[in-house]
């Protein structure tokens, strides 16, 4: 029995491995934005295969259109070991700005991995780009710095739950610890929900603080932060979690 035990949980252990899935809560493309997708097989013996999917914000699939490849809303690929793949959408600006977000189905042993690039392309300036890390969906409470007052603070939530909507709490507080504003966000199944601190809360005007998001159980969630110059350069947040 002890024995059988253990290669159940082996055979549990090796399915979690072989099929793995990590989220990029935000891509753009279009109205000169372009993301650059870059994924790499860190295994130096075994070949590597993984499919991005592209998601609208509503859960429906969404199409980009790749230099080289033409448009689709799934790309699978292949990496020899040690290999490197980048995947680049056109970034038309004659066509309407799209954002939403992607996964990444690992279908190998884990060892690919992928990070993206949001990068606005503008005559007459230079480029202006923001690293959008994979993140894992779960329910830890990530806290996020902001400063409003020489930037805003924007946030792209997403809930990957194929049938299960979830809900996470927002608490927003200033630099003394007191809350400023909470609220409850609801997210539908596969939906991703974007978030402008001065926009969509104008109490954090001028102020400084930290933006707390608390997913309850039942969603698998994944955030991610952006720190908006008001001249224009674009940074991303990198949460705390505790």
């Amino acid at each position: 029995m002890k024995y059988a035990l253990m290669l159940v949980l082996l055979a549990v252990q090796l399915a979690a491995d072989i099929n793995t899935t990590v989220y990029l809560p935000q891509v753009v493309n279009g109205g000169a934005w372009e993301t650059t997708f870059t994924i790499v097989n860190l295994s130096e013996r075994s070949p590597g295969e993984g499919t991005l999917h592209l998601w609208n914000k509503d859960g429906s699939a969404m199409t980009f259109p790749f230099v080289g490849l033409g448009s689709g809303s799934a790309v699978s690929v292949t990496l020899p070991p040690s290999g490197m793949i980048t995947l680049t959408t056109t970034g038309d600006p004659n066509i309407p700005t799209t954002a939403g977000w992607a996964d990444f189905d690992v279908t190998t042993a884990n060892n690919v991995v992928i990070s993206a690039l949001m990068r606005q392309r503008v005559a007459g300036r230079n480029d202006f780009e923001a690293f959008v890390p994979s993140r894992r969906t779960g329910i830890t409470t990530q806290v996020f710095l902001f400063d409003n007052g020489p930037a805003n603070a924007g946030f792209a939530i997403m809930n990957a739950a194929a049938q299960n909507t979830g809900t996470v709490e927002m608490i927003i507080r200033d630099e003394n610890g007191q809350i400023l504003q909470s609220a409850m966000l609801s997210l539908s199944p596969k939906t991703q929900r974007t978030i402008s601190l001065r926009d969509d809360y104008p109490v954090t005007a001028g102020k400084r603080g930290t933006v707390e998001f608390i997913p309850a159980p039942g969603g698998w969630f994944a955030v991610i932060g952006l720190r908006f110059n008001n001249n224009g350069p674009v940074t991303a947040l990198d949460p705390m979690q505790r």
